[in-house]
């Protein structure tokens, strides 16, 4: 089996140092499982430590892949697939890091033991788009950024309600996805899906393709192939038991699961209170 590991590196937004932290991470713990790794290099034109990025990939042997710095972080991972020659793919987002050794090992063994997996993850959820939204709105209305910044934010973001096609919301919980912050999938499968489905020029676009009716996680169900998550330990939860794999919106999960990704954080940083709301969110009032 070809696997390619690839992290996106985004220098629009981000820092050197989301780079630094996952690449410490991904050298401090092993694979497990012999593999490509390649950064994209995405949106550094601007970012004043585009020559501290070059000089760090070059003395650390990292082979990176430039391309155009548009469809966000999905867009990206079309893009770098049609250019990769692998079975496999482990997509990683920029603000992520890994959390335990044999990682690769771990997704490997999932597909390899069960023929009808070709898609697994990280962190796995069962909210529904719309919900999605509503915690959008509140990151942005309880943000830091300077007044104006969140005024143009929060305008984007209600003009960009009026085109919604909210068919592609309606998605009723529980809504079966894998986050695309950190996920293991077959190569043929990926690109293929990449050329039937519009290239994300929005926020909203990359919510639909992780989380809509026609996500890319559905797409698998739907031809009756497994998605899945692997927890650190190796064990494989199927979508129904989810909640009880503690790998996302769980006080535990930070040791549970494989990848530590973005939307992690804002649960760890929430209050109690929050910390409730954002736990309904994913796995229903019950959990």
């Amino acid at each position: 089996m070809k696997v390619a590991v690839v992290y996106l590196a985004r220098g629009i937004v981000y820092s050197i140092e989301e780079t630094k932290r996952f690449y410490n991470s991904y050298y401090e713990h092993p694979a497990g499982f012999e593999h490509e790794l390649i950064f994209i290099k995405k949106g550094w034109e601007k970012n004043p430590d585009e020559k501290e990025f070059d000089d760090y990939t070059e003395q650390n042997s990292i082979k990176t892949v430039q391309i155009p710095d548009d469809g966000l972080d999905l867009g990206a991972f079309f893009r770098i697939s049609r250019k990769i020659d692998a079975d496999y793919f482990l997509f990683i987002g920029t603000n992520s890091k890994i959390l335990c050794d044999d990682w690769l090992l771990k997704f490997v063994n999932a597909v390899k033991n069960d023929e009808e997996i070709i898609m697994a993850g990280a962190v796995g959820s069962w909210e529904s788009p719309f919900f999605h939204l509503v915690q959008q709105f509140n990151e942005l209305k309880n943000s830091k950024m300077k007044m104006f910044k969140k005024f143009r934010r929060m305008l984007k973001f209600f003009v960009g309600l009026l085109f919604i096609d909210w068919r592609r919301y309606s998605v009723p919980f529980p809504n079966y996805h894998l986050n695309t912050s950190a996920f293991f999938i077959e190569a043929n499968f990926f690109k293929k899906y990449a050329e039937g489905v519009k290239f994300p020029k929005t926020k909203m676009d990359t919510y639909f393709i992780e989380h809509g009716w026609n996500s890319l996680s559905k797409s698998v169900l739907k031809n009756h192939k497994k998605v899945v998550v692997v927890d650190s330990k190796g064990k494989v939860w199927p979508p129904e038991k989810w909640n009880e794999s503690h790998t996302f919106r769980h006080k535990d999960a930070n040791n549970n699961a494989i990848v530590y990704i973005k939307r992690a954080k804002l649960y760890d940083e929430a209050s109690d209170e929050e910390k409730r709301k954002l736990e309904e969110l994913a796995w229903g009032k019950h959990y």
